[in-house]
């Protein structure tokens, strides 16, 4: 059963694009970043391949979770974040 607010909506949607396509740009979350914060961490980043999710939390001053900037670096951004655990050997 669809509600009657859905149908005038998909009408109204016909009668001014003359189409029932859906507009999936503006679904899901907004991100808690903005371009130029995302835009200077991907600089960062760049110039300092090394630093930590933390590090970059605590330059730029973000009030987001670890988890978010990472997901942010992984996918936005396509940097693999792995961490060199580099040891001088026993030998």
């Amino acid at each position: 059963m669809v509600s009657r607010k859905t149908v005038a909506n998909l009408i109204k949607q016909f009668k001014s694009t003359g189409n029932l396509s859906f507009n999936y740009r503006n679904c899901g979350r907004k991100s808690k970043l903005t371009e130029t914060q995302m835009s200077q961490i991907q600089e960062q980043i760049i110039e300092t391949p090394d630093i930590t999710l933390q590090e970059i939390k605590d330059k730029f001053s973000l009030d987001t979770c670890i988890s978010a900037i990472s997901k942010i670096v992984k996918h936005k951004f396509g940097f693999n974040l792995k961490k060199s655990t580099l040891s001088k050997s026993a030998n």
